[in-house]
């Protein structure tokens, strides 16, 4: 198949597969229905007992939310004061990064997409998203300005994958 037309096209390529690999992220579901525990290849998940908060994969949440079997418990860190408190942080500190989990934007954006309606807020925390986003690639930019000379290597704090 040869090299992609253009970055843009590598690019797109790269963020399909993060967001692939998140899909095996752990999410906190509450069904609405039964089921005896089910084996994955990743291990076994459940037993199923409506109301019950249960973790599985956030490809099985997205899944069992599209059928209606499921409510999705979005995760701490995708809630207003979360996000305000990490948009705070990266104001106060230009040189560091605050701590996001690593697959964050791929977590958040597929629960955004996908399951809106059972993220509290949900344009809120995309306002403050944008915020943090523009925030992070401003510090990343400013970074690698800085660079002045040969570099062997660079150690980045509290990089998510698609940053």
């Amino acid at each position: 198949k040869g090299l992609p037309a253009t970055m843009n096209e590598a690019a797109a390529r790269e963020i399909k597969e993060l967001e692939f690999l998140a899909q095996d992220k752990l999410i906190t579901i509450l069904p609405n229905y039964r089921m005896p525990e089910i084996s994955l290849v990743a291990g076994t998940i459940g037993p199923f007992q409506p109301q019950q908060a249960v973790e599985v994969p956030l490809w099985l949440a997205l899944q069992l939310r599209k059928e209606g079997k499921c409510v999705i418990m979005a995760p701490e860190w995708l809630s207003v004061d979360f996000l305000q408190t990490k948009e705070a942080e990266e104001r106060q500190d230009p040189s560091n990064f605050s701590s996001l989990p690593y697959y964050f934007s791929e977590i958040t954006f597929s629960l955004l997409r996908n399951a809106q309606q059972d993220v509290k807020d949900a344009r809120k925390i995309r306002t403050l998203l944008a915020n943090i986003s523009d925030l992070r690639s401003c510090k990343i930019k400013s970074g690698l300005k800085s660079i002045t000379e040969k570099v062997h290597y660079i150690k980045l704090n509290n990089i998510t994958s698609l940053e």
